[in-house]
């Protein structure tokens, strides 16, 4: 396996046997070595240059033939066979390395390195006399076995890679490892270390790992430490709020994405309120706030507790209002006053509370007629509720006041009960007098949320306290009215940058259950800015 050079009459002839070779046979050979011309070949020769033969064994062959040859050494140049066709008779059982040549020769074929391995790929050749692929051996193409290469005796780690240490997906690096080949004749050589001589290891699992080292038929081993991910955060996304009796899921990210465990328990605070499911499913069962968290649950040993990161998230279950129902409505006689009514909101299991789940709103309740009042849901309730009911005019109709009921300042012909002739305050009946006072504003202030504040004194003997508020400083036709039993009160749902003009009055029932009311407190006003 020479390389021949021929420079006859001012022709190149390069090839791994021959660079000229007449009226001769060729078979069973094969070539390691690279072909190369020289660097200024091409302008002294020209296109006279004939480089390769079949697989680099022959840059021209004259007669005869060539088999059962293969080459796995480089080839420059653009020829397989310089001018097989033309002059000899070649067999189709000539190999060779793809890429080492130009490919497409008729009279040679490319084979992969993987191919290049495998015995019953090679045409022809007999691999029980002449041919053998050496296990033994570092070079892992066929060998003719009578001019075999030296065998490999065993092999040893001379120096460990500079990174035993990984974490859990990384890449395994041999970067800075070398390894110890000893040949028959007690030969030895170092050669670098390379991924494609080691196997065994698997940078999925986390801890201690053996990594195998072949070579030639023989095998060593080493050992790299894999670690596990630690989750560092949860973060946990969805909706907030969620009607009762509905469901809905939230999503849950791990940080980093590639942690050992990145598995997630879900919980929990009040499964009264609503339960979670394994895939963080939340179904809402009753009103109010609950934490639903979400925990990785980390990896625990006897000396320290890993990757324990968790989040929370809060929900509110709601409710529409839709399936309460208003109760305690009724007609009610004309008055001259706003009318309202005592009522229940039920559901038939729940009754809700005022100014807690829901507000009350009033419109056309002065006058004969009819009126309608309106309950807002407010906290965990959402929605609305209409109810209509008639004011009666009724020239009978009893009713017990004080008598300084009359509150002219206000110029609000309503306030005037006294006024009205179907009054009569001296019943003939059994009915007990009452007087009740005159409430005081201690302090009305505009908070954040469009609302009022309303702070006033307590009266004694009251039973409730009525607050009417309006954009019109006469409080006539657009006013609404509260009622509330506490001494503090704050208006919602209001308009932003309006002037609102607010009073106050206290009422009491007399023995016969009529509601009896005080003075109007003085008027104030409160311009919305929050």
């Amino acid at each position: 396996m020479c390389p021949n050079i021929n420079e006859e009459n001012d022709w190149l002839y390069a090839g791994g046997i021959a660079g000229y070779f007449f009226r001769a046979e060729i078979s069973d050979c094969y070539n390691t070595l690279k072909i190369d011309n020289s660097a200024n070949a091409d302008s002294v020769f020209k296109d006279r240059i004939f480089i390769g033969g079949i697989g680099g064994i022959t840059g021209e062959l004259r007669s005869r033939s060539i088999e059962r040859c293969y080459n796995a050494g480089a080839v420059s140049g653009s020829a397989i066979c310089a001018s097989a066709s033309d002059w000899a008779d070649t067999e189709n059982s000539n190999y060779y390395l793809a890429g080492s040549a130009a490919d497409g020769d008729e009279y040679a074929n490319a084979l992969t390195p993987t191919q290049m391995s495998i015995k019953n790929v090679y045409t022809g050749f007999d691999f029980e006399n002449t041919w053998e692929i050496d296990p033994n051996s570092s070079y892992k193409y066929p060998q003719l076995k009578e001019n075999r290469q030296q065998r490999v005796e065993g092999i040893s780690i001379e120096s460990l890679p500079a990174k035993l240490n990984y974490a859990q997906w990384e890449d395994i690096d041999t970067d800075g490892g070398t390894v110890k080949i000893t040949y028959e004749g007690s030969y030895e050589t170092i050669v670098l270390l390379t991924k494609d001589m080691i196997s065994g290891y698997d940078m999925t699992a986390v801890g201690e790992q053996n990594v195998t080292v072949a070579y030639g038929g023989k095998t060593a081993e080493f050992q790299i430490d894999v670690g596990r991910i630690d989750v560092t955060s949860v973060v946990v996304s969805g909706n907030s709020e969620i009607q009762k009796g509905t469901s809905s899921k939230l999503s849950v990210s791990v940080v980093p994405q590639d942690a050992t465990d990145n598995s997630i328990k879900w919980s929990s605070s009040d499964e009264s309120k609503a339960t979670v499911d394994a895939d963080g499913n939340v179904t809402a069962l009753a009103t109010g706030e609950v934490m639903i968290t979400a925990v990785s649950p980390g990896e625990t040993t006897i000396t320290a507790k890993a990757g324990n990161a968790k989040a929370s998230c809060q929900v509110i279950v709601k409710q529409n209002l839709s399936s309460f129902y208003i109760v305690g409505v009724e007609d009610k006689a004309y008055t001259g006053d706003s009318v309202e009514q005592n009522i229940k909101v039920t559901d038939g299991n729940v009754t809700l509370n005022e100014d807690e789940d829901y507000i009350v709103s009033y419109s056309d309740n002065v006058n004969v007629g009819t009126a309608e009042m309106t309950i807002f849901g407010i906290g965990y309730y959402e929605g609305s509720l209409k109810k209509a009911f008639k004011i009666i005019s009724n020239k009978n109709d009893n009713y017990v006041t004080d008598d300084s009921a009359n509150d002219n300042a206000n110029n609000n012909k309503n306030d005037n009960i006294n006024n009205n002739k179907s009054d009569n305050t001296n019943n003939k009946g059994t009915d007990k007098k009452i007087t009740v006072g005159k409430v005081t504003i201690k302090k009305i202030r505009n908070v954040k949320g469009r609302k009022i504040e309303i702070q006033y004194n307590k009266i004694n003997k009251a039973d409730g306290y009525q607050i009417r508020y309006s954009l019109k400083s006469n409080m006539m036709g657009s006013s609404k009215t509260k009622t509330t039993t506490k001494t503090k009160y704050t208006l919602t749902s209001l308009k932003k940058k309006k002037k609102y003009y607010i009073q106050l009055r206290a009422f009491g029932y007399d023995s016969s259950d009529k509601k009896v009311y005080g003075k109007w407190s003085a008027k104030k006003s409160v311009k919305i800015n929050k």
